[in-house]
């Protein structure tokens, strides 16, 4: 791949990747009975789980602002509610981001893999 399409290629996944909904897949290779949905929009996210709770607040496990960055996802001012697929409590957390031409997301925190897919 030439470096203006690997450009254009990447400039194309940026902008898909704001906006969008992504379901957990898996977690190291694991499937999921009941998989978190991160939300990202523009600089904030959400991380939900419909298998917690009765109601639709309760579904909220986090919220923060994130950032991408070359290879990289910071979540940052992270509003804790509930456990979500990143054990840590503190307030930034870099995870490695990989996404591939099939739709896929990779996020990487320590080590732990945790796979998504775009659903919107």
């Amino acid at each position: 791949m030439t470096f203006p399409r690997y450009a254009i290629f990447l400039s194309l996944i940026s902008s898909s990747v704001l906006a969008q909904t992504w379901v957990q897949i898996s977690d190291n290779n694991k499937a999921l009975n009941c998989p978190d949905m991160l939300e990202l929009d523009e600089y904030a996210y959400v991380i939900r789980n419909e298998c917690y709770g009765k109601n639709e607040e309760e579904y909220i496990l986090e919220t923060g602002l994130f950032l991408i960055q070359e290879k990289t996802m910071v979540l940052k001012q992270r509003q804790i509610h509930s456990r979500s697929f990143i054990q840590g409590v503190s307030k930034t957390v870099v995870l490695n981001s990989h996404f591939s031409t099939s739709g896929e997301m990779r996020l990487e925190h320590r080590n732990n893999r945790y796979y998504f897919l775009a659903v919107d």
